[in-house]
């Protein structure tokens, strides 16, 4: 059970990686030095602030209590790691002009708007959603910028994405593509279509977005974990 948000956290029996990359607002390629009982770990974080607070002004909150309860330490360093590139590959692609509707994320939310499988969702401005079906799956985006993009590209290829496109507009997302369960470990010479006949990621942002996709390495921060404790019962 998660309840995060409105000043009150009631985590119960939560993934421990989750609490650290959420407290620390990181992806799981920026942390490294973790030790292997942590992924299979699980506990109960209860507390309340005292204010309102939204559920992104609260995971940062809970960095004392990693720091006090599991004695966390750590440093940021610049380490050379492999990376994708994604750079213009065909102009003129991204300049079209958003026309779907959203909702502003800084207001309420809308009550839900129920949509037939595979038709855009009603997304908030600037955000994506994967549906996640099989054999193709769908990137959503909604007035999205370069950066919504690019987070979600690193959520979908489990490594740091960097931006070589100099694009400042908004735009909107229907990506089409294959999705398995390797799709984070796809290489950048993988094969552009599986057996199924819909194109990888990497074809369809050239087809529909004018972008390419070029693995290379570069320098990149990450966030070293020094040390960190199983706590105590008391």
């Amino acid at each position: 059970m998660r309840q995060l948000g409105r000043g009150v956290v009631d985590l119960q029996r939560y993934p421990l990686t989750l609490i650290i990359q959420s407290a620390l607002h990181a992806k799981p390629f920026e942390i490294t030095g973790l030790p292997s009982w942590v992924a299979s770990a699980r506990y109960d974080i209860h507390a309340k602030t005292a204010e309102p607070a939204t559920a992104l002004e609260m995971w940062p909150m809970l960095l004392p209590v990693l720091e006090e309860r599991f004695k966390m330490q750590m440093h940021r360093e610049e380490r050379e790691k492999p990376v994708y590139e994604l750079s213009v590959s065909k102009s003129g692609k991204l300049l079209t002009v958003p026309d779907a509707n959203c909702w502003d994320p800084r207001g309420p939310m809308p009550a839900p708007v129920r949509v037939a499988l595979g038709q855009r969702p009603f997304l908030a401005c600037d955000s994506t959603l994967v549906q996640n079906t099989r054999p193709a799956a769908k990137l959503w985006g909604t007035k999205i910028r370069m950066p919504t993009l690019i987070s979600a590209l690193q959520d979908l290829l489990g490594r740091p994405v960097l931006d070589k496109t100099g694009f400042m507009g908004t735009f909107d997302l229907a990506l089409t593509f294959a999705r398995d369960d390797s799709v984070v470990s796809l290489p950048p010479s993988a094969e552009q279509t599986d057996p199924s006949g819909v194109p990888s990621i990497f074809t369809t942002l050239q087809e529909q977005l004018g972008l390419k996709l070029a693995s290379a390495k570069d320098p990149v921060e990450v966030i070293v974990i020094d040390r960190i404790e199983r706590p105590s019962d008391n």
